[in-house]
């Protein structure tokens, strides 16, 4: 699974090691992950640009790396994230942006008068992260609140299998996920491992990571929740506020395009 988490300065890299402080450097070092490992997510973002009309928006833009993709004269680029020092790489990222801080089930455009999107987005692994079926009605709601009638939300998440989650858990030993290289050469791999959720909720368990650079071992982070939603759930929450699924691509995530049909 690969998960974006976000903070940070500009210009700063996984080599920084010693100077950078730990946020900044986890989400350097997630949104290296992703980009590694979320089968060429940015290339999927990327095939959307330019074929829909009016501003882009993103839930859960965190440090701005998908955004950042829709980023041309005279459009309008809005992303919402709950962290504060994600979205101060964002801003210095892009500068013209318009990014606010925000609950992403509960922030509505009118809260802000921000204009009607024609594009949403939510990737980055952003829906595991949601472990309710509230949750994903609200993040939903949002995004049908926030689009123009017509508009469109992309949607890219992993597909978790519920049963192979519940497998995995339990097992001490870290599993090897990903390995990659920074801008600088230096080797990058991530391990993870899955943990009882203590709580009991349904489909969920707690994801633990952690990285080593050229060998050596950071500290491990600690558990985060995540949820193996199941497509037809997804589809469901979605469709309950008016966004109905038009096309599918891949079958290894829920990489989706949904279109409004609420104004």
């Amino acid at each position: 699974f690969f998960f974006q988490a976000e903070d940070g300065i500009r210009d700063r890299d996984v080599t920084g090691v010693q100077t950078c402080a730990l946020p900044i450097l986890a989400l350097l070092l997630d949104e290296g992950d992703l980009t590694a490992g979320a089968d060429d997510d940015r290339a999927f973002w990327q095939s959307l640009n330019g074929i829909f009309n009016g501003p882009v928006g993103e839930l859960g833009c965190g440090g701005g790396r998908l955004l950042a993709l829709f980023d041309e004269p005279n459009r309008l680029l809005i992303g919402i994230d709950s962290d504060p020092h994600a979205l101060q790489l964002a801003r210095e990222r892009l500068p013209g942006a318009r990014l606010i801080e925000g609950d992403l089930r509960t922030w509505r455009p009118a809260d802000s008068s921000v204009p009607r999107a024609g594009l949403i987005i939510a990737g980055g692994d952003l829906l595991p992260l949601l472990l309710t079926e509230a949750d994903l009605h609200d993040l939903f709601a949002t995004a049908a609140a926030w689009l123009r009638v017509d508009g469109h939300l992309g949607l890219d998440a992993t597909r978790i299998d519920a049963q192979l989650l519940a497998e995995a858990i339990g097992d001490p030993e870290w599993g090897s996920d990903i390995t990659w290289h920074d801008d600088a050469g230096r080797r990058i791999d991530r391990e993870s491992r899955l943990l009882a959720d203590p709580e009991g909720r349904p489909s969920v368990a707690l994801l633990q990571i952690r990285h080593r650079i050229d060998g050596v071992t950071l500290e491990e982070r600690a558990p985060v929740p995540i949820r193996a939603w199941q497509p037809a759930e997804v589809e469901a929450a979605a469709a309950a506020v008016g966004l109905a699924l038009v096309e599918q691509r891949g079958s290894s995530r829920m990489r989706w395009l949904l279109r409004s049909h609420r104004g």
